[in-house]
């Protein structure tokens, strides 16, 4: 507000890979998952919103996970996590319409950089992060991971004019074609 005068854009793009397997999952690693994620996408919406009416409206965008509607054996925190996001979307969209602000969240995975190594190292004695990797990428039809790119040019299309007419929606950006109710074959390769 200070730099621009305005607001019309809040885009909740943070996260962890948060902890493995339930077995393995502590008190502490699971509140921080889900004050990173939910906590912070609920809160930081609640201070933007009031900025966005200012500015005659906008949009809010929540990057979130083919995890949040798809069931993850080896990592239920994170996947709880992301299904906040996906219905935080929803209700906001029907809470925020009348007021010119748009609501959307985009699940994406295998972006290479950075953030695979993370999510896909966590239970190493349990699942083998390589052929995890592997098994993800021979599933996309692509063949291959996305780039920051391709979901910085996903995230600017839902926040622009061009969505004028688009709230409430989940836009995957994951090069995949999974229905939601689709079970995850990711962790065939479990030890």
């Amino acid at each position: 507000m200070e730099t621009y005068g305005k607001l019309n854009i809040f885009w909740h793009n943070a996260g962890n890979a948060g902890p493995g397997r339930i077995d393995r999952t502590t008190e502490e690693a699971f509140d921080r998952t889900l004050a990173i994620h939910v906590k912070g996408g609920f809160f930081g919406s609640k201070f933007a919103i009031p900025e966005i009416k200012k500015s005659g409206g906008g949009s809010i965008l929540f990057t979130t996970s083919g995890s949040g509607y798809r069931p993850s054996p080896g990592s239920p925190t994170y996947s709880i996590a992301k299904a906040g996001l996906s219905i935080l979307t929803r209700c906001l969209a029907v809470q925020l319409g009348k007021e010119n602000i748009r609501v959307n969240c985009m699940p994406q995975l295998q972006i290479r950089q950075g953030f695979p190594a993370a999510f896909m190292s966590r239970d190493p004695d349990l699942i083998d992060p390589k052929l995890m990797e592997k098994k993800v990428l021979e599933m996309t039809p692509m063949g291959r991971s996305g780039e920051l790119e391709e979901t910085a040019k996903a995230a600017l299309y839902l926040v622009s004019d061009d969505a004028s007419y688009v709230t409430g929606i989940v836009l995957p950006v994951d090069g995949e074609c999974w229905l939601p109710e689709q079970p995850s074959k990711v962790l065939e390769g479990e030890r």
